[in-house]
């Protein structure tokens, strides 16, 4: 069944959104952690692996993962972990979950699929996410606060 192609809309009021950052060691932002999927494979000189949906429609690989609500980044990094630590592989995600909050007129766009788990795709430059970091904590213990 196809999908619809990608909807971008510059975010129109002030939108948290969560973002999986490799944060342990120096949880400072950078723009490092909001690389498009495609330029983030580039850095790893692998190819990307698109899902069915951003197959379909490779536009969204300008985009980065995030999610709508803590709860809906934790829920997937936790169940991340679990498949991992069941197949006894290392877990796959980084390891922290950063919070931007995104005002209007920050430079970056959303493509909302309502996807049951929160999940969306934005759109903008890696610097462009830096300042609006509000919060870093670890997934493995989220009462824990790395930044500020």
């Amino acid at each position: 069944m196809a999908t619809p192609p990608p909807d971008w809309k510059e975010v129109a009021e002030a939108t948290p959104v969560f973002r999986f950052v490799a944060a342990a060691e120096d949880p400072t932002p950078r723009a490092e952690w909001f690389l498009s999927d495609d330029e983030a494979a580039a850095v790893r000189e692998e190819p990307p692996r698109p899902n069915r949906v951003e197959k379909e429609h490779p536009d969204l690989l300008n985009g980065l993962s995030v999610y709508k609500t803590r709860d809906d980044a934790q829920d997937y990094w936790d169940a991340v972990r679990q498949k991992a630590t069941e197949r006894r592989e290392p877990m796959r995600l980084p390891d922290s979950i950063a919070e931007a909050m995104l005002e209007p007129g920050c430079g970056v766009s959303i493509d909302d699929r309502n996807e049951p788990d929160g999940h969306l795709y934005a759109r903008g430059a890696p610097d462009a996410f830096v300042p609006l970091i509000r919060d870093v904590r670890p997934g493995a213990d989220p009462t824990v606060r790395l930044y500020p």
